[in-house]
């Protein structure tokens, strides 16, 4: 079957109905009948452990690591390996038993899908982002630093448009720095703090916040190069290449170039948005 997500077709190939069954639930209402970007086949079967010698990086979820020259990610538990080809155009999913199924969401919807946005310099950001009369702000930071928080109460208080509560697209277009709901994540999973019409729609970028909580509203203006780095590090990574860091790293050199950028510390209450409209200064 082919699929599409975000302007992007994929061809999923499997000779296992509980495969297809997995991929029909997930996938069903985007089949697509246009030329893939990319082949990822899977199917059940046992396989040898990779020697684990040259990790790249190791989370509670899943290692990325090298072995004979190709890339693998090896899901938790050991349930299910990915390898994948030096072009990135195919992909070979092994899930050793029902605990892997998981997996082959995870596979495409994360290390894929994100990994090609990248070739194509979109960066997908750990992030909010909210429109208000044209204006576009975009605030990031880890889980629990209130990015719901301020989604949710400049929506209530400032009129604004939500693009996303938690994960944001961005990218440069001539019209400058713009901001996208992110589908992949919204295909993935469901926000319980707002329905799904309040989520949606595209922003030009005037203003980044990087987020802290606070005893009172704080915006501090922010030099490029810190800027950049707290950028990549609160992007969603996916096979962490040397050309994908390239690519991060050129947009968000463009970002800072073009958008103010601050730590906020802030109250999470209306007066955080009064501050940000009255107080911070946007070029």
């Amino acid at each position: 079957m082919r699929i599409k997500l975000d302007n992007m077709c994929i061809s999923l190939n499997t000779g296992d109905p509980k495969i297809r069954k997995v991929w029909d639930k997930a996938f069903g209402g985007c089949i697509s009948t246009d030329t893939p970007l990319l082949h990822i086949n899977a199917g059940f079967r046992d396989f040898a452990e990779p020697s684990h010698k040259n990790v790249i990086v190791r989370t509670r979820g899943h290692e990325l690591g090298l072995e004979n020259g190709r890339k693998y990610l090896l899901y938790k538990n050991n349930s299910a390996i990915a390898w994948f080809d030096a072009e990135f155009k195919n992909v070979d999913v092994y899930i050793r038993d029902s605990k892997g199924t998981a997996f082959i969401g995870h596979i495409v919807l994360y290390m894929i899908l994100l990994g090609l946005l990248n070739q194509r310099k979109i960066a997908c950001l750990h992030s909010s982002g909210v429109r208000i009369r044209k204006r576009g702000f975009l605030f990031v930071g880890p889980s629990g630093s209130g990015k719901t928080t301020i989604a949710r109460l400049a929506a209530k208080y400032a009129d604004a448009k939500v693009i996303h509560d938690d994960h944001i697209k961005i990218k440069k277009n001539g019209r400058g720095i713009e901001m996208h709901h992110n589908r992949i994540i919204q295909q993935r999973r469901r926000r319980p703090e707002f329905r799904q019409d309040e989520l949606g729609g595209k922003s030009k970028v005037d203003a980044v916040f990087f987020l802290d909580r606070g005893e009172r509203n704080l915006a501090v203006p922010l030099k490029s190069i810190p800027a950049i780095f707290k950028l990549i590090r609160f992007s969603t990574l996916t096979l962490i290449t040397n050309r994908e860091v390239g690519n991060l790293f050129d947009l968000y050199k463009d970002v800072v170039r073009e958008i103010p950028c601050y730590n906020l510390k802030f109250v999470p209450d209306r007066s955080v948005w009064d501050y940000i409209q009255k107080e911070v200064r946007l070029r």
